[in-house]
This record gives C-alpha cells, sequence and structure tokens, in this order.
C-alpha cells in the first residue's frame, strides 16, 4: 500500500491480490464476520449478526458454530486476497458462505462433525469465490461495485 492508500497489485472490480488482513484488528475482524452473518437479513449490524447466531442457537448450537466458522473462512479469504475493505466490513462478501454453511451443516449432520466442518469450509471458499467472480462481471458489464 502507497502513501495514498492505493494497493500495488492488480485491481479488478474492488478486488486485488494484495492481502487487507493486516489492516484489520481482532475486533474489526469479528465485527465484519458478525455483520457477514446479519447479512443474511440485509442489516448491517454485529448486534443484529449475533441475535441471529443466537436463535440458529436455540434450535442446534453445531448449525451455529458451523454458520460462524462458514462466515470467518469467507472473511479470511477474502481479506486475504485484498476484497474491498469497506464493503468486506460491511457483510457483503460473506452472506453467502454463511447461508452456505447453514445448509450444509443441516443438511449433512448425520456424517458427522469432522466432514461437515470440511464441506462447511469448502463451501464457504466456494461461495465466496463465486460472489468473487460476479462481483467482476457485474463491474465489467454494467460499471459498478
Amino acid at each position: 500500500i502507497d502513501l495514498k492508500g492505493n494497493h500495488g497489485g492488480p485491481r479488478v472490480s474492488g478486488f486485488t491480490w494484495n492481502s487487507v488482513l493486516p489492516q484489520m484488528n481482532a475486533l474489526e475482524y469479528l465485527e465484519a464476520t458478525l455483520n457477514g452473518v446479519s447479512q443474511i437479513y440485509f442489516v448491517s449490524s454485529p448486534i443484529s449478526g449475533l441475535i441471529i447466531l443466537l436463535g440458529i442457537g436455540l434450535a442446534s448450537p453445531f448449525i451455529t458454530f458451523s454458520t460462524l466458522l462458514g462466515s470467518m473462512v469467507a472473511t479470511l479469504l477474502a481479506a486475504g486476497c485484498g476484497a474491498d475493505l469497506p464493503r468486506l466490513q460491511k457483510g457483503i462478501w460473506r452472506y453467502n458462505a454463511a447461508l452456505t454453511a447453514l445448509w450444509i451443516s443441516f443438511h449433512f449432520k448425520q456424517m458427522g462433525y469432522i466432514p461437515v466442518l470440511l464441506l462447511v469450509c469448502c463451501g464457504a471458499a466456494a461461495a465466496t469465490a463465486a460472489f468473487a467472480g460476479m462481483d467482476v462481471v457485474v463491474e465489467r458489464t454494467h460499471g459498478i461495485a
């Protein structure tokens, strides 16, 4: 990053191959992760994300953990690949991963904890990669990010 805050790597649609992880502290990372869960209902609020997780937790603590893990994996992947920091902090990059993790942990829980958690991580990574690809397509075809 130069003195103006610009990333040095190739940039496509708010996405660069330079990591923005060093720009986030642990509290911002947690807030971004909870924002990703809250974006399931189109809200960008860590308190809403926590309430949603508590609601899921009433049904199944394992599914709650899986949903949170999916959002965390998406946060790490998007930040590691250099997603646009303001959109990353609002949770835009993670709601698909959180929903994917929730669905996987619900439908495959009979397989056992470890296989399901591996599927959750892979599903969250795939959802994040798909979102990055769609973001590029929208940017190139419509000129908006």
